[in-house]
């Protein structure tokens, strides 16, 4: 009952700073109407900037207050009705004020996107056409190039280009170039560089269509910065549909990498040093395992600030603190300063249209915060559940296994999670949540032994 005596704080913590926010842009609105492009127009833009800072903040805030409150609704038992009664109407009330500053954000994102239009137009005008300059013969397509350096070197000069093509990580058996294929996007203003991988993990495929269909939605003349998206990190894991590397080892384990290491070491240790250090913001994407199924998760290090308002802006259904296993690619990026989040994008070894869609208005809603592309996909009303650590429930029998919540589902301590029967149909033993949680994952194979995974279960604030 102590957490519901400071509840009814929760909220209103943020409240107070919507006022002031709606009166600053009002003011950024007022200086646009006169101002002059030629000298003002910088400043203007850093202005806004920040006060759009302010209203994602307070989005972030109110999300993960929602998100307490439910948690608290859901993981005490015998709350007096008035208590109960309180938080709701805290609740309802934040639900609101999300509204309302979603309603300013709105306006905000439409605001920028005129100007930075407007301000394109100005600087079109003074450019004269650069379209010879953006012309490269298909033979710089087809080479393998050795860094990142290289690609950006060739394109550097070709405003709102888009480069297909490879860089070269190592060697196959055959001492044929082992390369990654990398999809470049130059855009034609100044801005900062976000990595965009998927299938470290050679079976883990969602990514790899979310990466198509976002390349394919953005408009080449509006991008800031530079867009680096890898569809496949791990070629002969894809190659061979496994999750692990030729070597039988998970690169996901093995970052940075060691250059005098193992196959998968030398090979993690070139991906990371071409490719991922080079990146200003980094976001990896990932599904379940085999025999197994996800929601769609973020894992985030919430302590981070840049981190922690990514991971809402990716609008996931949960999302997990974690400052990740040693020798993560995440964990690895984060080392060096990279804010770095890990996407799971529901289920393996097949392409989820939903979880992909989702998963892309998540992304763009990242560019958009950037300053990357002029718009995002904000979605207004998606609260996810936080959770300040997981773990797996493993079976102590072999048999069939039937695994009874959802992934997504809340459950509460004591609730049967899963019953494993024998060959003949007889129950072994029944599973029960051992707290209050909610399920991230579960097994999808009914075959199990002793020691088999049952379910991911998230642990709320």
């Amino acid at each position: 009952m102590e957490h519901f005596s400071k509840a009814p704080e929760l909220h209103s913590i943020s409240l107070g700073r919507i006022s002031e926010i709606e009166s600053a842009f009002s003011n950024l609105e007022n200086r646009y109407n006169r101002l002059d492009f030629l000298t003002e127009i910088d400043q203007w833009f850093s202005d806004f900037t920040s006060v759009n800072e302010e209203i994602e903040e307070v989005l972030v805030s109110l999300k993960e207050r929602i998100s307490i409150i439910d948690n608290l609704i859901f993981s005490e038992n015998n709350v007096s009705s008035d208590a109960y009664n309180k938080l709701n109407v805290k609740k309802q009330n934040s639900r609101k004020k999300i509204l309302e500053i979603n309603t300013l954000h709105k306006r905000s994102r439409k605001f920028w996107r005129e100007a930075v239009e407007k301000k394109h137009g100005f600087l079109k005008n003074s450019k004269e056409s650069n379209a010879d300059k953006n012309l490269i013969s298909e033979l710089e397509f087809l080479k393998h190039y050795e860094n990142f350096e290289e690609v950006h070197k060739l394109i550097s000069s070709k405003e709102s280009f888009i480069f297909k093509g490879w860089i070269k990580i190592s060697e196959d058996f055959l001492g044929n170039n082992l390369s990654v294929p990398v999809i470049t996007i130059n855009g034609r203003y100044k801005g900062p560089v976000l990595g965009i991988v998927s299938t470290i993990h050679g079976n883990e495929l969602n990514g790899i269509r979310a990466i198509h269909d976002l390349i394919n939605q953005i408009d080449l003349e509006k991008v800031h910065g530079t867009i680096v998206a890898v569809p496949v990190l791990n070629i002969p894991g894809f190659s061979m549909s496994q999750r692990h590397f030729s070597d039988g080892r998970d690169l996901n384990r093995m970052m940075p990498g060691n250059k005098n290491g193992s196959p998968a070491e030398i090979y993690s240790y070139k991906i990371f040093n071409k490719l991922i250090s080079k990146f200003n913001y980094l976001i990896d994407l990932h599904t379940a395992s085999k025999n197994r199924v996800n929601s769609v998760y973020v894992r985030a290090d919430l302590s981070d600030k840049t981190v922690k308002k990514i991971a809402f802006l990716q609008c996931p259904q949960i999302i997990l603190q974690s400052t990740d296993l040693r020798g993560s690619l995440r964990g690895a990026a984060m080392d060096i300063g990279i804010p770095t989040i890990t996407v799971e994008i529901g289920d393996p070894s097949v392409f989820q249209e939903s979880n992909i869609f989702n998963s892309i208005s998540g992304i763009k809603n990242i560019l958009a915060n950037l300053k990357m592309i002029p718009d995002g996909d904000f979605c207004q009303t998606a609260i996810p559940t936080v959770c300040n650590t997981s773990y797996w429930v493993h079976s102590e029998n072999g048999g069939l296994l039937s695994v009874i919540p959802k992934v997504n589902e809340k459950v509460r301590k004591n609730d049967l999670i899963a019953r494993v029967h024998d060959i003949f149909g007889n129950l072994i033993k029944d599973y029960f949540s051992p707290q209050n949680g909610i399920i991230i994952g579960k097994q999808s194979n009914p075959v199990i032994q002793p020691g088999s995974r049952i379910v991911h279960l998230g642990i709320m604030q």
